[in-house]
């Protein structure tokens, strides 16, 4: 319930979507499990461990009718010993207390953990939930699946079949709400992470279903990061993972989804310091977390009358000896920078 848990690890993430209340959400995934609102207006804090008895690695939360649905990644290896510690689900919390979960582990391959990432609430008795689907070590991937769930009835009502493709547990809805955009990473552990990562689009006008899939090596000529930011129905910026062992960097493309095609945009960086960019379509800026060790920054952009991005400034919002920034989100009409330790 209210009050304070724990300190925050470095391990703190946003949630998909900002609460409705106002307040900031921070998700503090790996040990902790817990989940921290902070109150803008006061800095008052409410903080609600979702760990019941082991550390279930929360991924995302959203609301819905008045509770709480949040993905937990891990799944107890020694579940049994306390109500609703199962993990590898959807847990629901309901004025604070955890209440219900919806049951993930069914749903992968045996050797597999469903590892629930982002969720996408895309109608009341409609919520998508990514499955990175990989072994408890992270080793090897499974195909990637979304599961779709009724939270109402508590029940899965279907999953569809994301493979060849791998770790697929990024989730981000379009703007009209009509389709929901899908991240096959790839694992690192399995290279070439690009013949395994592909940016699916899932149809969700009526019962959810794929609708296309753009390999990744073909979209973007490498694999695709967790960062993918629409301007609208019809284009979104991705971060293009670099590699460390080749000396490859991160970069940043636009992606035109009616073509199946992208355009590079001139922003990049070492590889895995680039964020998720947040579009700030009020202002026409791009906004980019740059999670450099030595000079960690959010750089501003604009888009040039040609194909790239002009950089307008970059701007300190983390002190070198703190946590580098990775992660932005909206509060009204600021923007909100979260800082977390590297993957």
């Amino acid at each position: 319930g209210a009050g304070l848990v724990t300190a925050l690890s470095g391990d703190g993430v946003f949630p998909s979507a900002p609460p409705k209340d106002g307040r900031v959400l921070v998700i503090d995934r790996y040990p902790n499990a817990v989940l921290t609102w902070i109150s803008p207006s006061d800095a008052t804090t409410e903080q609600l461990s979702v760990a019941t008895g082991f550390a279930s690695n929360p991924q995302d939360a959203v609301e819905r009718e008045g509770e709480w649905l949040v993905s937990r990644g891990a799944t107890n290896p020694n579940a049994g010993r306390e109500a609703l510690d199962g993990g590898g689900d959807v847990l629901a919390l309901v004025a604070g207390q955890p209440t219900a979960r919806i049951d993930l582990n069914g749903r992968a391959l045996a050797g597999f953990d469903p590892m629930p990432g982002a969720l996408a609430l895309v109608r009341p008795d409609t919520l998508l939930v990514g499955l990175a689907h990989l072994r408890r070590d992270f080793t090897h991937g499974a195909p990637g699946r979304t599961a779709v769930v009724d939270p109402g009835q508590r029940t899965v009502t279907a999953v569809l079949d994301l493979g060849p493709y791998t770790n697929c547990g990024g989730l981000t809805p379009l703007p009209s709400g009509e389709a929901v955009l899908v991240v096959c990473a790839g694992v690192f552990q399995e290279p070439p992470r690009d013949d395994h990562s592909a940016l699916v689009r899932i149809d969700v006008t009526a019962a959810p279903r794929v609708a296309q899939t753009w390999p990744a090596k073909d979209l973007v000529g490498g694999a695709i990061g967790f960062g993918l930011e629409p301007l609208d129905d019809h284009t979104a910026i991705a971060l293009v993972f670099g590699d460390l062992g080749a000396g490859t960097a991160d970069r940043l493309v636009r992606v035109d989804l009616d073509a199946g095609t992208h355009t590079e945009l001139g922003i990049d960086g070492p590889a895995f310091e680039l964020g998720r960019p947040l579009w700030d379509a009020a202002a026409a800026v791009l906004l980019v977390p740059d999670g450099n060790a030595k000079s960690p920054k959010l750089r501003r952009y604009r888009f040039s009358s040609g194909a790239g991005a002009e950089l307008l400034d970059t701007q300190v919002v983390t002190p070198v000896t703190g946590l580098p920034p990775r992660h932005l989100t909206r509060l009204g009409s600021a923007i909100l920078t979260g800082p977390r330790r590297a993957l």
